[in-house]
């Protein structure tokens, strides 16, 4: 008995005496230091371009169209100004890519339209800010009293347009020679043509087209890159 005894108070020193040390020791987390001083913040100012692709060149939108690899189904439409679309290392806003647009601008090539078609299936725009990017080189905007022009367009369903207003290449509206970001806000743009139900739209496109009262002929390559909207 008197064994057991002296046994049961051995047992109870040391539980205390182990309660002691614990509680006097700074027990590290491994896995805690580790986090709070090497998890990076991984929030990208940009969402992601369609093939996830993304960059930090102070777009702040969801990129559509970047033309990293091809052109992503932008073909030559309607006019005859445009002489060949093809994807382009020479000149880029986003990643290392954009799309080269040829064209011949004169009195008998006016215009020209470049174009992105997945119809039957639409998108509601009608709400957003369209984004894109675009590079005219010098010479580009071509008779300075009548200057060559641009614009965005946008199909529907129903095969019917929206052309955006018209900007003057070499003016505040594009300048030349540096990357110019254009924003058309589809709520309250100043359409040029608006006969397309923004809400069921399947295509969209750019517009290229001769100063009205131009009598200059010029042929240039210009870019455009990181389309997209917000």
């Amino acid at each position: 008995m008197r064994d057991m005894k002296t046994f049961a108070i051995f047992l109870i020193a040391l539980f205390l005496s182990i309660v002691f040390i614990l509680s006097n020791c700074t027990v590290k987390d491994p896995i805690g230091p580790f986090l709070s001083n090497n998890v990076e913040d991984t929030e990208n100012e940009i969402n992601g371009d369609a093939n996830g692709d993304t960059t930090d060149n102070g777009i702040d939108y969801i990129i559509q169209h970047d033309w990293e690899t091809n052109e992503e189904g932008w073909n030559i439409d309607t006019g005859t100004a445009v002489t060949n679309v093809e994807q382009s290392t020479a000149q880029a806003k986003s990643n290392n890519s954009s799309l080269a647009i040829m064209v011949n601008l004169n009195t008998n090539n006016i215009d020209g339209i470049v174009s992105y078609y997945f119809c039957p299936s639409f998108i509601d725009l009608s709400t957003n800010k369209i984004h894109l990017w675009v590079f005219f080189p010098p010479g580009s905007e071509g008779d300075p009293s009548s200057l060559n022009r641009f614009q965005l367009v946008f199909r529907d369903t129903d095969f019917l347009d929206n052309y955006s207003h018209f900007m003057e290449i070499g003016s505040v509206d594009i300048i030349t020679n540096q990357w110019h970001e254009i924003v058309i806000n589809m709520t309250n743009e100043n359409w040029a043509i608006s006969a397309a139900d923004l809400t069921i739209l399947c295509g969209y496109g750019i517009k290229i087209s001769h100063g009205p009262a131009s009598a200059y002929s010029n042929s240039f390559t210009f870019y455009i890159d990181a389309y997209g909207w917000d």
